[in-house]
């Protein structure tokens, strides 16, 4: 077995063509004499039949290896790239730019051979839906108007009308180079369906995630079992991958993990603004994640603030706290809940019970309905809604107060254009989230 330290080598990662994956090339020298000769012989045997093993994972192109005689008889190996062959970014005085080393890496990636029986077994069931047309494969797709861009997809189609392009993506690809394409697309009206490979979420690369993470968390990929579907099914079926996230009131914690189902072109829908295909929209499902989150703390909070209200004299640090939960789901914006402000609010859980929760006040509504008036004149609206909802208008207003009634008269008349009378709509939400019967209520009286 070689030191595979003895000689400075230039090519230390290859391409495995059969793989499509980046390999070190260091383990493949390291071995036995006898198991570097067959594999030398190998290599060879599959560039006579233009079935190549190995690549430079610079620049894609064919390697074989070659050996140096050491002064004590032996042989030291490394990998070399053919005779005459293209410039390579680590041979000497390389005149190639960074943007063409990825393109080259890019491109030879592409050639490999799971590479190359993914795009043909795309292109062959897309022939066989209807709904396909204009089939082609690596054909160049230039930018429209003034434009000198191009790109060279996997595959090209019509579908349903529309022009879609499936890009194959089983190597590392540089976030540029999928940046680029994305926007060229998409400033094309054009659709981009990365397609991967027994794709697993959970242990994908970065650049896989740059991809699926950026389209609703959505990911298309060919498995064995799509595979058994699309043959079942005489149309092509993909795995779709998604991530599910939902609101685990037990933990009271947000949690997400990834799902899969079937994805056919039936289901497929289109980004209006990306123009990205999708199945599951991540998007929504988060947003209903955090509704649901926001709506488990609401109740939450509104049965503390609820309490609180109801306490003869709560602390000042009891309101702190309570103000600071109602704060952080968007119901009040002050950093205490003021006694005057709980009072009026134990005045509408007095109309909703049904029974005055003040003390030594109890039976007394004229009192109460009299002190609403006097202290919270800019609520009254919501004092009015709540005994109507809650059908309290004959214990709460007596009939035969005369004072009362003309108040109640006089507000009706007057309150959308007297000042004296304009009602705040500051704390509607916290209004209706603590007496939900309002909800609707208060939004169309404002």
């Amino acid at each position: 077995m070689q030191d595979p330290t003895e000689l400075k080598r230039t090519i230390s990662t290859l391409i495995n063509f059969d793989t499509g994956k980046e390999e070190s090339a260091i383990p493949l020298i390291a071995v036995s004499e006898a198991a570097i000769f067959q594999l030398r012989r190998k290599i060879e045997e599959r560039i006579q039949d233009n079935n190549f093993l190995y690549g430079c994972s610079e620049c894609g192109q064919p390697v074989v290896i070659r050996s140096h005689r050491t002064p004590s008889g032996g042989h030291t190996f490394y990998f070399k790239h053919l005779h005459d062959s293209g410039d390579c970014p680590i041979k000497t005085e390389s005149k190639y730019t960074k943007d063409e080393v990825r393109r080259m890496k890019y491109n030879g990636a592409k050639e490999s051979k799971p590479h190359l029986d993914l795009k043909n077994y795309i292109a062959s069931q897309l022939r066989k839906d209807e709904r396909f047309k204009n089939i082609k494969v690596e054909n160049v797709i230039k930018g429209s108007g003034w434009s000198k861009r191009w790109k060279k997809p996997d595959i090209s189609a019509e579908f349903n009308g529309k022009i879609v392009v499936f890009e194959i993506q089983l190597s590392t690809t540089f976030l540029d180079v999928i940046v680029s394409r994305e926007v060229f697309y998409k400033n094309e009206g054009i659709s981009i369906f990365w397609i991967f490979s027994n794709l697993d979420p959970n242990k994908a690369r970065a650049t896989e995630k740059d991809v699926f993470f950026n389209n609703k968390s959505n990911a298309l990929s060919v498995d064995r079992e799509s595979k058994e579907m699309t043959y079942s099914q005489g149309k092509l079926i993909l795995t779709g991958h998604f991530k599910r996230q939902y609101f685990d009131f037990k933990s009271k914690i947000i949690t997400d993990h990834w799902e899969t189902m079937p994805v056919s072109f039936d289901i497929i829908k289109f980004d209006p603004y990306t123009y990205k295909p999708y199945f599951i929209n991540f998007d929504e499902n988060h947003q209903q994640t955090l509704n649901d989150k926001r709506n488990y703390e609401a109740q939450y909070f509104i049965k503390i603030f609820e309490a609180i209200s109801l306490e003869d004299d709560p602390s000042y640090t009891s309101r702190r706290e309570c103000a600071v939960k109602l704060i952080s789901i968007g119901l009040y914006d002050n950093d205490d809940l003021c006694p005057g402000f709980l009072k009026f609010i134990k005045a509408l859980l007095s109309v909703r019970d049904g029974k005055i929760h003040f003390p030594n006040q109890v039976g007394k509504w004229t009192w109460l309905v009299n002190y609403v008036w006097e202290h919270h004149t800019q609520h009254w609206l919501v004092f009015l809604y709540t005994v109507n909802v809650y059908d309290r208008t004959e214990i709460v207003f007596d009939k035969h107060n005369q004072k009362l009634n003309e108040k109640r008269a006089r507000f009706k008349k007057n309150w959308k254009t007297d000042p004296k009378f304009e009602q705040s709509s500051k704390y509607y939400p916290l209004f209706m989230e603590l007496l939900p019967k309002l909800k609707g209520k208060l939004i169309m009286s404002n």
